[in-house]
């Protein structure tokens, strides 16, 4: 699934839809290979001029999505596991 077409990390929306079609015995494992969109990154509000701010903006409105659905995704994972017991290591990696 392309994720530009739902959204920017088309594992969120992977993992709903298999909930919703099938229930499993044992919880999931999910591997989400990204393109390279790293954690967010934090800023000294100090060293942001308007120049710094445009450029910034840009970037966040095109990666907003897919730190979203990562954190999202995050917590759907961690709650699963919660829920079931699982204590079989991780659960989801976002590389």
């Amino acid at each position: 699934m392309d994720g530009g077409i739902i959204g920017n990390n088309p594992a969120t929306y992977s993992y709903l839809l298999q909930s919703k079609v099938k229930q499993l015995d044992k919880p999931i494992r999910v591997l989400s290979l990204g393109t390279g969109v790293g954690p967010a990154p934090s800023k000294n509000a100090d060293d942001i001029n308007r120049m710094v701010w445009t450029t910034l903006s840009g970037e966040f409105t095109i990666d907003a999505d897919a730190y979203v659905h990562d954190r999202i995704l995050a917590g759907m994972m961690a709650l699963q596991k919660e829920n079931s017991g699982d204590t079989d290591g991780i659960n989801y990696i976002r590389m």
